[in-house]
């Protein structure tokens, strides 16, 4: 009896685990691609929205080409928080129109689009469904344990002013679930946009592409603190933090709030290099450290 109740249950995860991997359907458009992935966004008023990037051989040819039957616009309220995505986006790209694209599919083998906002207050919260880059409905090989897919995301226009846009200038942040050694700015499940208290939702602007799971870093990758040869520590922080260089060399750090303020910076010219912190606030900041051409860095907590 206990065998059989285990079975069933087995099967009916695996049902479950099948069903959570193909992809939902899209409200309100002609045709459903053969695979989409929706982005939730939250913004700190509570308000929601929901934009959906997808693949389909039969769509048109270009990456942005538009494609009436995969694609879906709803009317651009001046008062309420939207996410939209290109060409109808807010600036740089918006062009006035009454409406803003909430689903773009493509043919192209790396669905991609920028994603920003109308109005909205800060932060902004991103959220997605991991178990859709498993889906076989996507064009790429099945490289298990591997998901299929993942995808990449830079900031734009925004770069320095949110939380993690300035944390990797000119690099590409990685949503998955399953980490790979060579990801550093990896987000699982969510992503939170802190922004500064002088810039609006409208100013954050993301490109994001979803792309196999074993292709390269798009733009270049973000090095390890090991892979650089440093050590940071303790975290959490009551009154230092110690930086171990391993390698000789001068190297540059870089302390900022997660409004990418600046409030500590130097150099590490020595094997141990002691950072007071002491006079700053409670909470979490970046670490950067920079050596030639290499970036990376660290979250820490201060007491």
């Amino acid at each position: 009896m206990h065998r059989n109740i285990a079975f069933f249950t087995l099967i009916l995860l695996a049902f479950a685990n099948v069903l959570c991997a193909q992809p939902p359907q899209i409200p309100g458009i002609q045709q459903q691609p053969q695979w989409a992935m929706p982005f939730f966004f939250e913004d700190a008023n509570g308000d929601k929205d929901t934009v959906w990037i997808g693949y389909d051989p039969a769509a048109q040819s270009g990456p942005n080409d538009p494609d009436p039957q995969f694609e879906k616009f709803d009317l651009k309220e001046s008062v309420k928080f939207q996410a939209a995505l290109w060409p109808t986006s807010p600036y740089p790209y918006g062009s006035g129109d009454d409406s803003v694209k909430k689903v773009e599919a493509t043919r192209y083998y790396y669905p991609d689009a920028k994603i920003g906002f109308i109005n909205g207050k800060m932060p902004i919260t991103m959220k997605w469904v991991d178990s859709l880059f498993n889906s076989d409905s996507l064009p790429y090989p099945d490289i298990s344990p591997r998901p299929r897919a993942r995808a990449d995301f830079d900031c734009m226009n925004s770069r320095g002013a949110y939380f993690p846009c300035y944390f990797a200038d000119h690099k590409w942040h990685v949503l998955t679930s399953y980490i790979a050694p060579s990801f550093f700015l990896v987000f699982t499940d969510s992503v939170v946009f802190i922004g500064h208290p002088d810039y609006s939702a409208e100013q954050l602007e993301i490109d994001l592409i979803i792309q196999p799971h074993d292709a390269p870093s798009i733009g270049g990758s973000i090095a390890r603190l090991e892979e650089l040869g440093f050590k940071v520590y303790s975290s959490p922080v009551v009154h230092h933090l110690v930086i171990e260089s391993q390698t000789a060399g001068i190297a540059q750090y870089v302390i900022a709030d997660l409004y990418g303020r600046e409030v500590v910076s130097g150099s590490i010219e020595s094997p141990l290099t002691t950072i007071d912190l002491s006079m700053l606030p409670p909470g979490a900041y970046v670490v950067r450290l920079m050596k030639g051409q290499h970036i990376a860095g660290t979250l820490i907590i201060k007491q």
